[in-house]
């Protein structure tokens, strides 16, 4: 296969969610294509089943032409989407397969163990980095507090040094205490 028919159907897509193109087309969002795409992969699994090539190549097609069609509707929200989601294909693919790019398999059964254990380790780091956005988040937002707690604690030490009194501590420190 020719990597110039995977960009042939990448410009018919362009060309038909342009300005020019189909208003059926131009309309369609990635979710509003999810009936679609599972319709058209029950029928690919369908023409599998019935050892149909011709049905298998034009429900392929079909599949493919969806898949891109979702992705090129990415890369008009996020650009390089489609591109950054191939490279990632391909990097977990290389990474699933160790026994081929790397050190070699003994046996099927070792295959399926090392594919198992490298999809437990992936989904543990996936975890371990919502874990560390999520703290991120948690810590912004403490930060945004206390950015806006300042004023106030500067007022305060402001007013305690020009009277010269620490009568004004507990005060100080309930504001504090309310603004984080």
């Amino acid at each position: 296969m020719e990597n110039n028919s995977i960009g042939k159907i990448i410009e018919v897509i362009d060309t038909l969610t342009g300005p020019q193109g189909c208003p059926w087309d131009k309309k369609q969002t990635p979710l509003s294509m999810c009936d679609y795409l599972v319709e058209e992969c029950f029928e690919l699994v369908e023409a599998i089943r019935m050892n149909d090539p011709a049905e298998v190549a034009e429900e392929l097609g079909d599949v493919l032409f969806l898949l891109l069609f979702v992705g090129r509707a990415m890369d008009r929200e996020i650009p390089g989407f489609l591109q950054e989601a191939v490279e990632a294909n391909v990097t977990k693919m290389i990474r699933r397969h160790p026994h081929v790019y790397g050190e070699k398999a003994a046996s099927v059964a070792e295959v399926v163990r090392n594919w198992e254990q490298i999809k437990k380790l992936e989904k543990a780091e996936k975890e371990a980095e919502k874990e560390a956005d999520k703290a991120d988040k948690e810590l912004a937002k403490l930060a945004e507090k206390a950015e806006k707690a300042v004023p106030a604690v500067l007022a305060h030490l402001t007013a305690i040094r020009h009277r010269d009194s620490a009568a004004y501590l507990p005060d100080l420190l309930a504001a504090v205490e309310r603004l984080v």
